[in-house]
């Protein structure tokens, strides 16, 4: 028997997945990519959530966010990214937030 639903996902990170997840939290598992997109660059990182491989583009705030850990996302390899949905200009967005260990934080 397969659970149909994850074939009703798309590959990407999205504010319904993160409503959906049972742990709201993903773990970065490659430095990404820079991809060119009708609005303009957009990086984006191989992600898992929920066992799930995805695809997450992180807005600007996230990115901001990341960048405690360093401001190459090779460095972002392996972090642990905890997820909300916040309402950013009146439109749900996916944000995330790095979980901190103090030998993480660049100086």
């Amino acid at each position: 028997m397969v659970d149909t639903r994850e074939f009703l996902e798309g590959n990407y990170i999205s504010v319904d997945l993160v409503k959906a997840s049972k742990t709201k939290k993903l773990f970065v598992l490659g430095e990404g990519e820079a991809e060119d997109t009708e609005f303009g660059r957009k990086l984006t990182l191989p992600v898992e959530i929920d066992t799930k491989k995805k695809i997450w583009r992180p807005n600007k705030d996230s990115i901001s966010n990341m960048q405690h850990l360093g401001g190459n996302s090779k460095n972002w390899v392996g972090a642990e990214v905890h997820l909300r949905i916040v309402t950013m200009r009146g439109k749900e967005c996916v944000l995330g937030v790095p979980t901190m260990n103090k030998e993480e934080v660049v100086k």
